[in-house]
């Protein structure tokens, strides 16, 4: 009986630790600030973003070349560099960023379906390509993560699974997966989501929720959940019309969790602050869209690209 007892005791404190209904939780400090919109020259549709010491980088399939390297904080563009061919250093496929938490080096996904380019970054914003990584097999790989050459991380959208494992080692690969219906179309799983992590934590936000896990990336273990009930109307299948989005796009800073939330209506969408324990620090108003996003944490800037307006980076100072 004592045994029983302590085993409650002991499942009970875990859930408490890791499940948390935040109905009614509210953030410390709210601030609504103004964008600042930056013209662009160059002629691209930017795919994805990201930043590398005093660097942005955006990586654009219909350009060619494919990737735009950019001054900060001024964002003078630099240098465009790896053409789309078959050829030496170019890319026949569309170039996906995989991110680095902690170096300084560019790691694309695209020269072939099972490896990541390393490149390094020249001062005049020119990419040097130093070495290909191979990956053993190809997934759906979305969401890429890389840390120090070694253990590869990517969120698979249609089998609800992220995945972990270290690229020079045999041991076998770590899942995190998730609940999903009993139907194939994978755009209208309710758990459907994106991730984002740093050296020592990764996050899961959700896409059709008001809902976040924190996980430990060294256990692969979900240290806590975070959610509001919003009471949104039932997903119907291949209407997409019934879908109601919450988290837009992260960014995992070294110090904080950046999550951009609410509807794409213009002065709608909130930039919300998290640690990660999973507390609210604060959200910003934004007077502007924003579809991809990083944050300098030390400069305490946001850089910004809203796919409907192909002239103008958005800039907000937090």
């Amino acid at each position: 009986m004592r045994l029983k007892i302590i085993l409650f005791i002991i499942i009970f404190l875990s859930c408490v630790n890791s499940c948390s209904n935040n109905k009614g939780l509210k953030f410390p400090e709210t601030r609504e600030i103004k964008a600042e919109l930056i013209k662009i020259n160059e002629i691209f549709n930017p795919n994805f973003l990201t930043m590398k010491g005093s660097y942005l980088l955006v990586a654009s399939a219909e350009a060619n070349p494919m990737i735009y390297t950019y001054s900060l904080p001024s964002l003078t563009f630099l240098k465009a560099s790896v053409n789309k061919g078959r050829g030496p250093g170019e890319i026949p496929f569309f170039p996906m960023f995989c991110e680095s938490p902690g170096s300084e080096m560019l790691y694309i996904w695209g020269y072939t379906p099972t490896s990541i380019g390393k490149n390094e970054i020249g001062v005049d914003g020119s990419l040097h390509f130093k070495e290909e990584i191979l990956l053993g097999k190809y997934e759906e790989f979305n969401n890429m993560s890389i840390v120090d050459d070694s253990i590869f991380i990517y969120n698979n959208p249609t089998n609800l699974t992220v995945t972990k494992y270290d690229l020079k080692a045999e041991n076998q690969p770590e899942y995190i997966s998730l609940e999903k219906e009993n139907h194939k179309e994978a755009s209208f799983y309710s758990n459907n989501g994106y991730i984002v992590n740093n050296l020592t934590h990764l996050v899961y936000f959700y896409l059709y929720k008001k809902q976040l896990d924190f996980y430990d990336l060294n256990s692969f273990k979900l240290k806590r959940t975070i959610y509001w009930e919003t009471n949104d109307p039932p997903i119907v299948i291949k209407d997409f019309t019934s879908l109601t989005y919450h988290y837009r796009n992260a960014y995992a800073g070294d110090n904080y969790l950046y999550a951009l939330y609410g509807s794409s209506r213009k002065g709608n969408l909130r930039l919300e602050v998290f640690d990660y324990r999973g507390n609210p620090i604060r959200e910003y108003i934004l007077d502007e869209m924003i579809t991809l996003f990083v944050i300098d944490e030390k400069k305490s800037i946001l850089y910004g690209f809203n796919s409907e307006d192909a002239e103008h980076f958005v800039r907000y100072y937090l």
